[in-house]
């Protein structure tokens, strides 16, 4: 089961998807909570599926002062940022155990439905798997499929300096022939990222090397590292 409800009923083709993949430090998830705020983005709806643990809590983002924000949080949430043209996804609760391949075929289907211009893949990989070349260099590093916009990656590359993921084996080494873009410790990232590239989404993966701890400054460092592209928030909102 795989159910979407959503209230915003605006043609989704011109809207840039955003969504998180569970991985190490939940630094996607936090950093997608961080543009959530920052932008004040609506709660539109959620997807109800049996392939996530079942989920309820307080409203995430309730600061004791608004009545208005005193309402429920559910696993999986979708937001929307009119101005900025977002539709956002808020995972908040963990694939049930061998579901995984299942989980992204349902949301990728969604996703070709709804055809949206772009969407983006906020995902995180163990630190200690860096390779040498990677030590000095940012935190961050990105991958496009081939359906991506060629100007939109040569602007990442020239005009912001990010760096493409190196193509590593399935031990997280240096493997340049290997054509699978391994991301340790990304969660769904890499298998999202193969079937993207085969079914023709144009995906951008973001992934921040990061280790278990405080990973809020993690979290500071993607969604900065998106906001330099996006502009969406005031850099001194945030950092």
């Amino acid at each position: 089961m795989f159910t979407v409800k959503l209230s915003f009923n605006e043609d989704l083709m011109t809207y840039t998807l955003i969504i998180p993949s569970i991985s190490i430090g939940n630094v996607g998830q936090l950093a997608t909570d961080l543009l959530i705020n920052s932008i004040a983005a609506q709660k539109v709806g959620y997807i109800d599926t049996a392939y996530l643990f079942p989920m309820v809590g307080t409203e995430a983002f309730a600061d004791g002062k608004d009545p208005a924000k005193g309402k429920l949080t559910t696993g999986c949430e979708i937001f929307v940022s009119t101005p900025h043209k977002l539709i956002i996804v808020q995972q908040r609760s963990p694939i049930i155990n061998g579901k995984a391949r299942f989980f992204q075929a349902e949301l990728r289907q969604w996703i070709k439905e709804k055809r949206f211009k772009l969407v983006v893949l906020m995902s995180s990989s163990f630190a200690h798997k860096r390779l040498d070349s990677q030590i000095n260099d940012p935190l961050c590093r990105f991958l496009a499929t081939s359906a991506v916009d060629p100007s939109l990656i040569d602007e990442l590359k020239s005009e912001l300096k990010w760096s493409l993921w190196e193509r590593k084996d399935v031990f997280g080494e240096d493997n340049p022939t290997d054509d699978r873009f391994v991301i340790p410790g990304g969660g769904i990232a890499s298998l999202f990222y193969r079937e993207c590239s085969t079914d023709g989404i144009p995906l951008l993966v973001l992934i921040a090397f990061c280790s278990e701890g405080d990973n809020i400054p993690d979290a500071v460092e993607l969604a900065s590292f998106l906001n330099s592209w996006l502009k969406v928030v005031p850099v001194h909102l945030y950092l």
